[in-house]
């Protein structure tokens, strides 16, 4: 007995084989048991190791107002059974404007961001990014800080070394999404709440210029 479905984009194909006696009954409890596991929230990403999320985000700017973005990830994951050796890495990370400034371009790299702001002194908008993968580090050039910077020069987002101006800004964007969205809609409440948990690393609160990358002991 076989059961032939997809994932999102992604073919999966369960095979139970037939048998005899408490075998064959045995099996097909275990098969009914995984097709009710297969209809819960969440069942494609259990099978695949690959996970989207998206969702509508209250920013709260270092100079009071609080603008609306749009959020789209696409994430691979693994873990070991006992839990212990959660991995990811981001596939796809987007950020759109939305509201007065939604004439901005989107924001497109896979990286995690943690921080939007509009330097006062360039009137340039700037996000500070960051990664938990140490395969994605080490490409993209191993740095320390572990942080790259973009800004907003015309209609291009342009990667730029990261500012003195980035040092110290507090987190302002939403980084609790691998674990499931709390809500459709992240107010600014719930970004900082996330921030302020005691399992959040300090590089991940705020740009940190003496901020160093746990990959390879470095």
């Amino acid at each position: 007995m076989s059961w032939d479905f997809r994932c999102g984009r992604d073919r999966v194909l369960l095979d139970v084989a037939s048998g005899g006696g408490v075998v064959v009954l045995l099996k097909r409890v275990l098969f009914l048991a995984t097709l009710v596991l297969l209809a819960t929230l969440g069942a494609c990403e259990w099978l695949t190791g690959r996970a989207v999320r998206e969702w509508s985000e209250e920013v709260a700017l270092r100079d009071g107002r609080t603008i609306t973005i749009q959020r789209h990830v696409e994430f691979d994951y693994s873990n070991s059974l006992a839990g212990d050796a959660y991995s990811s890495k981001e596939r796809k990370s987007t950020l759109a404007f939305r509201g007065d400034l939604a004439t901005l371009p989107l924001w497109d790299f896979p990286l995690v961001p943690l921080v939007l702001y509009e330097d006062p002194d360039s009137s340039e908008w700037v996000i500070v990014a960051t990664t938990d993968n140490c395969e994605v580090w080490d490409v993209r050039g191993r740095p320390q800080p572990p942080y790259w910077e973009f800004r907003l020069k015309g209609s291009q987002w342009t990667e730029v070394m990261i500012t003195d101006a980035s040092f110290g800004q507090a987190t302002n964007l939403f980084i609790g999404y691998q674990s499931g969205l709390p809500a459709k809609k992240i107010t600014v409440g719930l970004t900082e709440a996330y921030v302020r948990r005691t399992l959040v690393a300090d590089i991940y609160r705020s740009i940190r210029s003496d901020g160093r990358s746990g990959c390879g002991g470095v």
